[in-house]
């Protein structure tokens, strides 16, 4: 019975390759959270590189691979356009369909290195093209493949290769695999297994222990600025700020206060004495001298001159209009109007500073999505601190990819992140990756935690992505000589 299904199976993947490619491309993507059935994402990937060997045209079969893969991964596109149901909903279908189909092309291209190299040539494109995707036109490397990992026991291999060579690994697994050199595959799944399992050296800071509140209010989004609503989320919040026990540090989310900087000194007053002399991080927008605006995060001390970081980098087409010069000289002006954006790109910062002389490397949502843009700013930080606001993103995939991102950035830099959310999911994620504590997604309230402090000196900060370009030449240079030696 079962090899009758399977031999049905294999002739219609042959006769509709394309929609066989897509159909694995969106099993691949159940290895993301929050179902995480990173099993099913291998036998996918293995299934796609069989079936890839006899298509005649490889682009097409990965682009139909990536649009598959894409519109699961990314179904969380479509939360943002629901807020304002009656204004935007009907646009939501058509941003997932665009965003699949735009960011398949990557893997389109893939298929290009495909031709006369076979399941390498896709070992090479797929890493390839996932690396520049994190780097083209400023860049989006959500959904990675080494994502599908992250609840795998291979996850501690992300501190070693970082994203990108775990990618590399792990689809050459599955090359091999399917060209049946067993042992071969075996040998580099154990390398990632053992290098997983090695405990890193440890790096105690000479810092004072710290113990954090995290308050998440939970204001919907198409209540957030409500003029009507927005003053109880603020209640809610400076409540939670009163509360005792004291503790070292409050942290509120990203946009916590609803008005402008400049114009929010009666809410920061009533922060203040909440706190009682608490520090206190939180998240609002700015406008600065030239009208400029800024999506912020603000340390305020007691007694001490405000401490300020503004967002780097900005969302596309959320936060900013890639090329609006461009548009605007050239007759687009209604641009900019349309799609609701307009921030400016802040400049690189240096980490805020605590009363206990903690160092905090601050990150406004997005940003920690960058692998290597955190490594740039780590400096001499002692915990990275990231507010954000996923109300934007429905309660499923979109907040749950999002925690299972920065969990990754963790193990990475072996460096303790404190995540605080409006409406969850609010953690503190030890340097290892494991989750101290945390609050439930949907929920509000506030979270006493006493943050690790500990450092693990991990490869990945020192070399970067050295072990993936190394790599990567290496099966380049392979691939030309198996061909050269085939013709």
């Amino acid at each position: 019975m079962f090899q009758h299904g399977w031999d049905r199976a294999l002739r219609w993947s042959a006769r509709y390759p394309k929609w066989a490619a897509a159909l694995l491309g969106g099993s691949v993507a159940l290895g993301h959270a929050p179902l995480s059935l990173w099993p099913i994402s291998i036998a996918c990937l293995i299934l796609f590189f069989r079936l890839s060997r006899n298509v005649v045209s490889p682009m097409k079969i990965g682009w139909a691979f990536g649009f598959g893969y894409f519109l699961v991964t990314l179904n969380w596109i479509v939360e943002p356009f629901l807020v304002d149901f009656q204004t935007t909903g009907f646009m939501a279908p058509f941003a997932l369909i665009l965003m699949a189909g735009g960011l398949a092309l990557f893997w389109g291209a893939a298929g290009w290195f495909a031709r006369g190299f076979g399941p390498l040539g896709w070992v090479l494109g797929l890493t390839l093209t996932d690396y520049l995707r994190g780097v083209l036109f400023t860049g989006f490397p959500w959904g990675l493949l080494s994502y599908t990992l992250a609840e795998s026991p291979f996850v501690g291999f992300f501190a070693w290769v970082g994203p990108h060579g775990v990618t590399l690994f792990l689809l050459l697994i599955c090359a091999l695999f399917v060209q049946r050199f067993f042992a071969a595959a075996a040998g580099v799944c154990a390398i990632m297994l053992t290098c997983a399992l090695i405990p890193l050296p440890e790096m105690q800071r000479d810092v004072a222990e710290t113990t954090v509140r995290l308050v998440q209010p939970n204001a919907p989004q198409e209540q957030k600025w409500d003029p009507f609503y927005a003053p109880m989320f603020l209640d809610r919040m400076i409540d939670a700020t009163a509360a005792d026990p004291r503790v070292d540090v409050i942290i509120w989310p990203e946009s916590a206060i609803y008005t402008a900087l400049n114009y929010a000194e009666r809410h920061i007053k009533r922060l203040r004495s909440a706190a009682g002399g608490t520090d206190v991080i939180f998240g609002i927008l700015r406008i600065d001298e030239r009208d400029r605006l800024y999506n912020s995060m603000v340390l305020s001390r007691a007694d001490q001159p405000s401490q300020l970081y503004d967002k780097r980098h900005l969302v596309p087409f959320g936060e900013y209009l890639p090329f609006e010069d461009w548009l605007v000289r050239n007759g687009f002006g209604f641009a900019p109007e349309l799609f609701g954006v307009g921030f400016s790109a802040g400049q690189l910062a240096d980490p805020m500073i605590l009363s206990n002389s903690v160092k905090v490397l601050p990150m406004i949502c997005y940003e920690i999505i960058f692998p290597r843009a955190v490594s740039a700013v780590r400096q001499d930080a002692d915990v990275i601190v990231q507010i954000s606001n996923d109300a934007w993103f429905g309660g499923f995939s979109g907040p749950a990819q999002h925690l299972e991102i920065t969990r990754l950035r963790a193990i990475e830099q072996g460096m303790p992140i404190i995540r605080v959310s409006n409406p969850g999911v609010s953690a503190v994620i030890d340097g290892r990756g494991e989750i101290v504590d945390q609050m439930p997604l949907n929920t509000s309230g506030h979270l006493d935690v006493h943050v690790p402090l500990m450092h693990y000196q991990t490869p990945y900060v020192w070399f970067g992505n050295l072990a993936y370009w190394v790599a990567w030449i290496a099966l380049c240079g392979l691939a030309i000589r198996r061909s050269v030696i085939k013709d």
